[in-house]
């Protein structure tokens, strides 16, 4: 049993697709098929059930996944403190993150990062527009972005592709299913967030609805989540964003996410790093653990844990939420 082979379950384990884990990955799918293929016959046991929509763990593969996790916890520790001693001094790392992104995985960062006692780390939160231009300047040593256009000239990874959701009020009466077709969802009047006003979602969901030849009906486009969020809950709006923007509402009862089907649509979410120069020795060993960080915990916070159309009807606890004037 290889360490590489322990790494490339968890992966696809959390992602549910090895699909989604080849590109989260770099590997190619017959190449992470054949790892997992040898660690089942090697363990004697199935890891996976396959399905049309992906896969999910076996009762044997739950097992090894809480431990696969725990051993992969200790080798990523184990690795930092080995190359702490080449590090003379601590060396500072900045790194830039987009708000939404630093909402799912500032914390988890941080964590895997604070192991490594060698580097001290300098975490800065701003729009992707301004993050592209703070790597140019080397005000930060790398960045994790959203879409932007124009595309920006720093050197970019495709880390994530974070899924989309139609956003309602969960108080609508409408039937809580977990996913909605594009054409479903064109039918109802949206209102768009854009705070860096840079039309990436709109033009997303344009040229989609152009592909389908359907009707787009979108009323507003604001430079506030939360003012869209209030749009939707307090005045029926709909709308379309990530779902960490909106899991908290979600959790809480207020709002009701459907992942947007038929097509699939996301997110990019972006590793920018200096086009002129490499990273120091600090900032590539950071590289790598929020690239682990990420592939291990994107499931947890791009979609529900567990959304409200599996509950029987009236099973599902609404808390009521205070309200607060909004000016939009």
């Amino acid at each position: 049993m290889e360490i590489k082979q322990l790494r490339y379950f968890v992966t696809v384990a959390n992602a549910a697709s090895f699909t989604r884990a080849s590109n989260i990955l770099h590997v190619s799918q017959p190449a992470l098929g054949l790892q997992i293929k040898k660690l089942e016959d090697e363990l004697g046991a199935s890891l996976f059930h396959r399905h049309s929509r992906g896969v999910e763990v076996t009762e044997a593969g739950a097992e090894l996944l809480k431990h696969a996790e725990h051993i992969l916890e200790k080798v990523t520790a184990a690795t930092a403190a080995l190359r702490a001693p080449r590090i003379q001094a601590k060396q500072r790392v900045r790194i830039g993150m987009a708000p939404s992104i630093a909402a799912m995985f500032a914390q988890e960062v941080s964590a895997a990062i604070a192991q490594h006692p060698g580097v001290q780390l300098d975490l800065v939160e701003a729009t992707s527009t301004i993050l592209s231009e703070m790597v140019l300047s080397d005000s930060v040593d790398f960045a994790l972005s959203c879409e932007t256009l124009p595309l920006p000239p720093t050197n970019r990874e495709h880390l994530l592709d974070e899924p989309l959701f139609f956003v309602r009020s969960a108080h609508d009466g409408v039937p809580r299913e977990t996913s909605i077709t594009f054409k479903e969802a064109a039918r109802h009047p949206i209102v768009i967030a854009d705070p860096m006003l840079s039309r990436v979602l709109l033009t997303k969901l344009e040229a989609t609805a152009a592909a389908l030849n359907v009707s787009l009906d979108v009323r507003k486009v604001l430079p506030s989540v939360d003012a869209v969020k209030a749009l939707v809950e307090d005045e029926g709006a709909y709308t379309v964003m990530p779902y960490v923007n909106v899991r908290r509402e979600c959790e809480r009862g207020w709002l009701h996410a459907q992942e947007i089907v038929s097509p699939t649509l996301s997110r990019v979410v972006f590793l920018l790093t200096p086009p002129n120069h490499g990273l120091s020795h600090g900032a590539t060993s950071c590289c790598a653990i929020v690239r682990e960080v990420m592939a291990v915990n994107q499931m947890h916070y791009c979609r529900p844990a567990h959304l409200a159309s599996t509950a029987q009807p009236g099973a599902v606890r609404v808390s009521p939420r205070p309200r607060v004037p909004l000016l939009v």
